[in-house]
């Protein structure tokens, strides 16, 4: 029994980001780089943003092989408990 909630928390955590890198294509991101640090004295400079874009069908797929988890471990668990 509980490696039937892994395999349907598995599911769930990957149908949830499927939604997620659907609901945010483009992911940004700034770099910053200490340059000098004495003492109490610290500067940093802002590098430029970097954009990590993910396709619309990556989360489609990931959507999809979550509820294949979860579809099959329904199905498993049905056969496994048949009464006799």
């Amino acid at each position: 029994m509980k490696g039937n909630k892994i395999l349907f928390g598995i599911g769930v955590f990957l149908i949830l980001l499927g939604i997620t890198s659907i609901a945010f294509e483009q992911i940004s991101y700034t770099r910053h780089k200490k340059i000098l640090d004495i003492g109490p004295l610290e500067a940093t400079v802002k590098k430029e943003a970097h954009c990590f874009r993910m396709p619309v069908v990556f989360g489609i797929s990931i959507i999809l092989s979550g509820l294949c988890v979860i579809v099959l471990e329904a199905r498993r668990n049905k056969k496994t408990n048949i009464p006799k």
